[in-house]
């Protein structure tokens, strides 16, 4: 999942989160947003998957992590896994891909995540960072 992350989530273990209704309304309107070619935009995935809720950058780095490393567009399968992981995920689950979200900006070569990388991103964001999160990081 994502070009040149590990993929957190196969595809069969996504699809067996939803149920079979919910799948098939995932398929049908991943068609209709694609016209067919099976390929969804960043633009279609930001305005109608996400109603334009994510800031930007959010938006951005989630494409960018859920799209499969051969693909400059999001596929079906790319699609559920993302889905699957926002909605049905465990806690390790979610934790990994908060940390895919975050690394980018990671500053140190050593791959350590620090509390000004989670800042930067936050207000790239356009967002302060939670209380809660400030005292997680003290506590560290």
């Amino acid at each position: 999942m994502g070009s040149g992350s590990t993929k957190i989530i196969s595809y069969d273990d996504a699809a067996k989160r939803f149920l079979p209704a919910d799948l098939e309304r995932i398929e049908t309107t991943f068609r209709d947003l694609t016209n067919g070619t099976g390929e969804l935009s960043y633009t279609n995935f930001k305005r109608d998957v996400f109603a334009n809720f994510l800031p930007e950058k959010l938006a951005g780095r989630l494409y960018q992590v859920c799209t499969t490393s051969s693909r400059s567009c999001m596929s079906l399968k790319d699609l559920i896994c993302c889905l699957a992981l926002i909605y049905y995920g465990t806690s390790k689950e979610r934790m990994q891909l908060l940390y895919l979200l975050f690394a980018h900006n990671i500053s140190n070569s050593n791959g350590t995540l620090r509390w000004q990388d989670v800042e930067d991103f936050l207000s790239q964001c356009g967002d302060h960072p939670p209380e809660e999160l400030d005292t997680i990081f003290q506590n560290v």
